[in-house]
């Protein structure tokens, strides 16, 4: 028999320990590098592993985690699901598909090269709040679903209805508004990446995400927990 057997509180602990101590090396990293030891070769390589601004190391391992843990919660909890309706029982699918890609994204940098592609095929882009052009199709993906998730929140209790609203807006104001500013900033300097501009900006923006997934996957734990009985049913 599949039994479900977690403790939401004590997973959501062990997640922002692990984000803690990710956290405490960054800036540990950082700072090694741009104004302790700017010349070593020691903190060029602590900085290539700890980093938040560096693609394929462990803080970006431990995101694409996340983002993997989320979607296949939403996954079990689409699994579940007693809804008769399909805009109900489908959007559950529909959010594990989109984290889904989103960890592969993460892991991958798809939306990186869309800086390049964006401002070249569709002449907007590149400059400004801009700068990091992935950020509109991906804001303009982000408002369209949202519009598309209210009548689906509103079906949900108070309890999950907060959770879901607070996780979802941490998370595009890390990742799409902080950045935005980020691309202000980033265009001032010249384009290229100061101590300030990893050490402030850059840890907020990485910070509120890996936050905002943890906040998540704290409250999908807790809906797999009221619908363990449905899931336990479906999947044997």
């Amino acid at each position: 028999m599949i039994n479900i057997n977690l403790n939401p509180r004590r997973v959501t602990r062990f997640l922002l320990i692990v984000f803690f101590l990710f956290l405490v090396a960054h800036l540990a990293a950082v700072l090694l590098k741009y104004k302790l030891m700017p010349d070593s070769n020691y903190a060029e390589r602590f900085d290539l592993f700890w980093d938040f601004d560096r693609e394929g190391n462990l803080p970006t391992f431990f995101n694409t985690i996340l983002l993997f843990l989320s979607a296949q919660t939403f996954l079990l909890i689409a699994i579940s699901s007693s809804h008769s309706k399909f805009y109900f029982k489908s959007y559950w699918y529909v959010l594990s598909v989109v984290f889904l890609f989103l960890s592969i994204d993460e892991f991958t940098g798809i939306h990186e090269g869309l800086i390049y592609y964006v401002p070249k095929f569709l002449g907007v882009g590149g400059t400004g709040i801009w700068k990091f052009a992935w950020i509109i199709p991906y804001g303009i993906l982000a408002i369209l679903f949202g519009l598309y998730s209210i009548k689906f929140l509103l079906s949900l209790e108070r309890k999950f209805q907060i959770g879901y609203v607070i996780s979802g807006c941490l998370y595009v104001i890390g990742a799409v508004g902080i950045e935005a500013i980020g691309g202000v900033i980033y265009e001032r300097n010249n384009d290229s990446v100061t101590f300030e501009y990893i050490f402030y900006l850059l840890t907020l923006e990485e910070s509120l995400e890996m936050l905002a997934l943890i906040l998540l996957l704290n409250y999908n734990f807790k809906f797999l927990l009221t619908n363990q009985k449905g899931i336990i049913e479906k999947i044997q």
